[in-house]
């Protein structure tokens, strides 16, 4: 332990000088004897504490600058590391997108052929079903002319069957 070192002598004798009575510069200069100096700074101390204060400030910047130096590096080594990876990542699309747009040409000329083939069959459809119902129609034709003609007969043969049963009876009444 370290205590502070001073001249008690002249040291009570200024604090008289100063207006204190002789017992009050005692105790003054009595705790002032058995003060611990150990955890005080000298100059020199603090001469070396900037020195070495300076020392690292010196260290961490050069460590700044390489840190710095060392970043900027990764950063550029990453900066083309991705355009790179843009690049390749433009071409494979570009051929992806190429691929694609074939294909959906293939499928316009597939589909539209297909839509022609479709067409062509209801054209087709269309054609044999009106010669069907123009073929039906004749038919029908043909059956309403017969069956007016069955009918007439039938109108006929009933007139004529009514006429002979009409003149049976009237014979029965009117015998000659």
């Amino acid at each position: 332990m370290n205590i502070l070192a001073i001249d008690t002598f002249a040291a009570v004798t200024r604090l008289k000088g100063a207006g204190f009575t002789e017992p009050q510069a005692k105790e003054i200069v009595d705790t002032f004897k058995g003060v611990d100096t150990s955890d005080i700074s000298t100059k020199t101390d603090i001469k070396e504490l900037q020195s070495d204060i300076n020392g690292l400030r010196t260290s961490v910047k050069a460590e700044i600058n390489e840190l710095r130096t060392s970043v900027k590096a990764e950063i550029n080594e990453l900066r083309t590391s991705v355009k790179a990876e843009i690049n390749e990542l433009r071409t494979s699309t570009a051929a992806e997108f190429k691929a694609v747009r074939a294909e959906i040409n293939e499928l316009r000329t597939s589909t539209a052929a297909e839509f022609k083939a479709v067409r062509a069959e209801i054209n087709e459809l269309r054609t044999s079903t009106a010669a069907e119902f123009k073929s039906v129609r004749s038919e029908m034709r043909e059956m309403e002319t017969r069956l007016m003609s069955e009918m007439k007969l039938q109108k006929w043969t009933s007139g004529l069957i009514l006429a002979g049963i009409v003149s049976l009876i009237l014979k029965s009444y009117f015998p000659h």
